[in-house]
């Protein structure tokens, strides 16, 4: 396993998923077994907690895509523009 820019191969990977992690990605995780593990139904609780911080998180991201798009159209009905430093 390859690092990314030095970081840990487990940190790699969350480096990599970051912005491209799906509520399915958690729920279908599998985790191995070891005799001196995790709790399985610890980790599935934390895991289910994970996804609805994710949900949640998604539908305020939708909110706040719309209500920008909102403003960005109501500003260009009032034929104020932005800078193209304010566009980024």
């Amino acid at each position: 396993f390859q690092t990314v820019r030095g970081l840990s191969p487990h940190r790699a990977a969350i480096a990599k998923l970051r912005g491209s992690m799906k509520k399915s990605d958690i729920i279908e995780k599998q985790f191995n077994r070891a005799f001196w593990g995790y709790d399985i139904v610890e980790v599935d609780q934390f895991l289910d907690e994970i996804v609805k911080e994710l949900e949640h998180m998604e539908q305020e991201n939708k909110l706040l895509e719309l209500r920008n798009q909102m403003l960005l159209d109501r500003m260009a009905r009032d034929g104020v523009s932005l800078s193209e430093e304010d566009k980024k």
